[in-house]
């Protein structure tokens, strides 16, 4: 009897234990999902601490303030970041991580239009020769030829200046078909860049500095052949930019912009009396809503780098 009165009163604590530990797990769930957000976001910090934004060495008051303006907002931001800052004048100003290697998502497109130019002006293509936009190329997403008819005749140049205006992800699909990825691959690859694309994939990935590098290329090419201008002015008109909204009033600012959930990635020259280029990817594990205000508060800072150097 004694027995199972001891057997009786065991099962009685271990029930009361065990109700004790589901409702202490039941009242916060929230709690558990936020730890694992923070020690996700923690981890990803930990390592870019490992890589301190660097700047040039300037006895400048005014730039060595911008530049720990910057750093806070590098070390605020709980995901992969990559930040750069180059001048025309002084080369990269502000670096931060440039060499990543990330998915390119729309930004691709830059450096594939700069290979179909390179053809054009070796007599491969013209800009007046015409293409029909067939259910092929269909794809949603960016872009404006997506809401023309099937069987619409495009001209290479309007093509290309869908793919830069707009970052038309159907333009681009064409584009691809044209010109094919073995040239471009290959003139990459010559160049002494590592991105590769297929029939398969027409993307790849990429990094500030390379963002930053073709950017300055179209640049300094806009008044060659008549193809350059076509990709020049579309990108100054492009107006799917977050830095654009901060400092766009300040000069003619061409720009290249590419996202897909969790990722953000914008590069921007800035045709000021000061030309400078600003390159910045974001690579989150979650869709981070304060991204346009990061994106905001670089240009801001970037800009500040450059007006206390001039």
């Amino acid at each position: 009897m004694k027995i199972k009165k001891r057997f009786l009163a065991l099962a009685i604590m271990l029930s009361v234990a065990l109700l004790c530990a589901c409702s202490s797990e039941q009242s916060s769930p929230k709690n558990r999902t936020t730890t694992k957000t923070e020690k996700a976001a923690s981890s990803v910090k930990e390592k870019q601490k490992k890589k301190e934004p660097e700047h040039i060495k300037l006895d400048n008051q005014d730039f060595n303030k911008a530049c720990k303006k910057m750093d806070k907002l590098i070390a605020d931001y709980p995901f992969t970041s990559e930040v750069l800052v180059y001048s025309l004048d002084k080369g990269n100003i502000y670096y931060h991580n440039i060499d990543e290697l990330m998915y390119s998502a729309s930004t691709v497109k830059l450096t594939y239009v700069y290979y179909c130019c390179t053809e054009i002006e070796k007599g491969n293509h013209t800009l007046d020769e015409t293409y029909e936009y067939t259910e092929n190329y269909y794809s949603d997403g960016s872009g404006a030829i997506q809401y023309m008819d099937f069987g619409t005749m495009l001209s290479l140049q309007e093509i290309i200046n869908y793919t830069m205006l707009y970052s038309d992800n159907i333009g681009y699909n064409m584009l691809v078909s044209i010109f094919g990825p073995d040239g471009y691959n290959q003139l990459m690859s010559e160049m002494g860049y590592g991105m590769q694309i297929s029939y398969q994939n027409y993307y790849t990935q990429l990094n500030a500095q390379v963002l930053k590098d073709f950017m300055l290329k179209v640049y300094e090419k806009r008044n060659d052949d008549f193809c350059w201008q076509v990709v020049w002015n579309a990108l100054i008109w492009s107006t799917d930019s977050i830095m654009k909204k901060e400092i766009g009033n300040l000069g003619d600012m061409a720009v290249k912009c590419g996202t897909v959930e969790g990722i953000y990635h914008e590069v921007v020259f800035l045709d000021t009396d000061s030309p400078y280029i600003i390159a910045v990817l974001t690579k989150t594990n979650l869709v981070d809503e304060g991204d346009e205000e990061l994106f905001r508060s670089i240009a801001k800072c970037a800009n500040e780098m450059i007006e206390a150097i001039k």
